[in-house]
């Protein structure tokens, strides 16, 4: 049986709803004369088996609309997709799974599940405020609908300079395919990414850069003037789940 490993990552989305009007070591170990003027000398190295760890931007933002004027809500904003980002310049809105297990024999998972919503009627209410009303089930779903593939990316240790990438690259993971519905307060994650043995090692992420790339499902007959949160949380599985 396979052996999985888990890492876990949060996103808070936020939405608000107006009224009308993310040893090496190298040594020396013996110095044998082996003639006159020259000597011979050993380098060692040793490469220990990494973890494998998703990271994300935090939060992701949904436009403000007013009250009845549409169902779907988009993202509050766009994010240019360069065709590379510096380490200390990575936008928000990126989600990283960096894998550094030296196991190329299988690849990986990469999972989301998005919490029941919070209702707050304050439309300047953050989540320090009071007034927070739990399991609010107006909004039906959370749409992931595109994104943008780069290698490095969010990284604990130190993040790494983004690169445009698709499914092409060596060694890259499997290319995104959306639409993808996450239901609010589903206990089941459902797979958003994967990649395939030998494929997805070290840093890969993915970037909704467009407005559209996320999208909130918002029936009209379940709108109150207030804000909306819920937690996105993102995993990560060694291997095919």
């Amino acid at each position: 049986m396979l052996n999985k490993m888990t890492a876990i990552g949060a996103a808070l989305l936020w939405l608000l709803v107006a009224p009308l009007s993310s040893t090496v070591s190298a040594s020396s170990v013996s110095t044998d004369v082996v003639a006159p003027g020259s000597a011979n000398s050993t380098a060692n190295l040793n490469l220990t088996p990494g973890t494998i760890e998703i990271n994300a931007q935090v939060p992701y933002n949904f436009k403000t609309q007013s009250v009845f004027s549409t169902s779907t809500f988009p993202l509050q904003d766009q994010i240019a997709a360069a065709d590379s980002f510096a380490p200390d310049a990575i936008p928000d809105r990126v989600v990283t799974v960096t894998d550094r297990t030296g196991d190329a024999s299988v690849g990986w998972t990469m999972q989301a599940k998005l919490d029941q919503f919070q209702y707050n009627p304050d439309q300047s209410a953050d989540e320090n405020s009071s007034g927070w009303q739990s399991n609010f089930d107006g909004i039906t779903s959370l749409n992931i609908n595109s994104a943008v593939m780069y290698q490095g990316g969010l990284v604990s240790d130190g993040n790494l300079a983004m690169s445009k990438a698709d499914s092409t690259t060596d060694g890259a993971p499997n290319a995104f395919t959306g639409p993808i519905a996450l239901q609010p307060g589903a206990g089941t994650p459902t797979t958003v990414w994967t990649a395939a043995a030998a494929h997805g090692l070290n840093a890969w992420s993915l970037l909704f850069d467009t407005d559209s790339s996320m999208t909130l499902t918002f029936p009209m007959a379940n709108q109150l003037p207030g804000t909306y949160r819920a937690n996105l949380v993102w995993t990560i599985t060694k291997g095919p789940i």
